[in-house]
């Protein structure tokens, strides 16, 4: 009789294609609770390359499980002086990779200047809307530059 694991595994022998594998492996990287926009700002800040700050738009993702713990981050882009793009699939992929229940996304303004731009917003809105699908809570979308920074959140 054949079981369930030998079949598994002879099904997998004769896969040919993309193949995504998983492993939880229990991390905390903050302990204390993210509450507030400046308590991310503070903890990302540091994180975040000093040479490309004033260069180069980056944009990154601070997963959070469901007590507002740091569970992962990921840088998700580069662009350049004006602009980058996130990859939605990318950060809701990582969402799912974790298990994350909350997520912050920050970017920096190279110009220095802390206004979300149009395609800020719509970015944000398109973030919101795909993590809303796997249950997942937007935060925030911090806006930083070298010595401040902006939460859309608070914004509205």
């Amino acid at each position: 009789m054949t079981t369930r694991k030998q079949i598994l595994k002879h099904i997998k022998k004769d896969h040919i294609g993309s193949e995504i594998s998983i492993q939880y492996k229990r991390e905390i990287l903050h302990k204390e609770p993210i509450k507030f926009a400046l308590e991310a700002y503070e903890w990302v800040r540091p994180r975040w390359n000093e040479e490309l700050i004033n260069l180069q738009e980056q944009s990154m993702a601070l997963y959070l499980n469901n007590a507002s713990q740091i569970i992962s981050y990921r840088l998700l882009s580069t662009g350049n002086i004006r602009g980058t793009i996130i990859d939605v699939q990318l950060l809701v992929c990582l969402a799912l990779h974790t298990m994350a229940s909350k997520v912050i996304v920050v970017h920096n303004h190279p110009s220095g200047k802390l206004e979300a731009s149009k395609s800020d917003i719509k970015i944000t809105k398109q973030i919101k809307e795909a993590l809303e699908l796997i249950d997942v809570l937007l935060l925030d979308h911090l806006i930083i530059t070298e010595d401040c920074y902006v939460s859309m959140y608070a914004l509205g």
